[in-house]
């Protein structure tokens, strides 16, 4: 790839920016993040790979996400063993087991752990140019101007027919499975922030996912992300 080429020069400038040093002297507008709460079945991951490549175009920068991947992620942020990755779950594990396993040492305690996933959570958000799914992630990243917080909601029903569908489930499975997550991740932000993540207080904004195609929920999302730098630019 020859050095005049904008993809390329867009990815240095990105890279210099990243700098510690040079972070520190953007305005928020220039490192706008998102972070982005989900029930079971709002069909995020489609949502969420249409809307990276959309924020590209839409940008002119890089944007990476970060779902399943976050985790590697943490635990090379941490230095941290690869096989630990089963003991970051958002949803609830097998507490007892874990706390067993906790005692004996066999792996860090879950508030560590938490603790260092809040941590690159943040690190991320900060840097900008991210989609950060889960993980409590728009409460851990409330105090900083630049992140703009999205949920994905939608009727019970659709969202089990989505999971029955997707996974090959009975409608029963798939019913348990969509209860699971939900409980999970609701449990999740109100044992480490006491905060309850169907508080629409905590998100820009709320798309009820029922209502509109995969390809217009990411293009509602890219279209207020932009709105919203040049909200943060505005307020110069």
């Amino acid at each position: 790839m020859r050095e005049s080429d904008p993809i390329l020069n867009i990815a240095s400038a990105f890279a210099y920016s990243q700098s510690h040093e040079h972070l520190d002297k953007l305005h928020p507008a220039d490192r706008t993040s998102i972070v982005l709460s989900r029930q079971a079945g709002t069909r995020e991951e489609a949502i969420c790979e249409k809307l990276t490549h959309l924020l590209i175009e839409k940008t002119h920068a890089p944007w990476n996400l970060y779902d399943r991947n976050l985790i590697d992620t943490v635990l090379k942020d941490h230095q941290l063993p690869v096989d630990l990755a089963k003991y970051i779950p958002e949803d609830k594990g097998n507490e007892v087991e874990n706390l067993l396993q906790e005692i004996v040492g066999l792996h860090p305690s879950s508030w560590t752990l938490f603790e260092k996933t809040s941590e690159t959570i943040f690190r991320l958000a900060q840097r900008g140019h991210v989609i950060l799914v889960g993980r409590a992630a728009n409460i851990i990243c409330a105090g900083l101007p630049q992140v703009f917080s999205v949920r994905l909601i939608g009727s019970y029903k659709v969202r089990v027919e989505y999971i029955q569908n997707s996974l090959k489930l009975s409608y029963e499975d798939a019913r348990a499975y969509v209860d699971h997550l939900d409980g999970a991740r609701k449990g999740y932000a109100q044992k480490y922030f006491n905060e309850d993540i169907d508080n629409p207080l905590l998100y820009h904004i709320t798309i009820h996912t029922d209502r509109f195609t995969d390809d217009y929920i990411a293009s509602l999302i890219a279209d207020g992300v932009v709105a919203f730098q040049k909200y943060l630019i505005s307020k110069k």
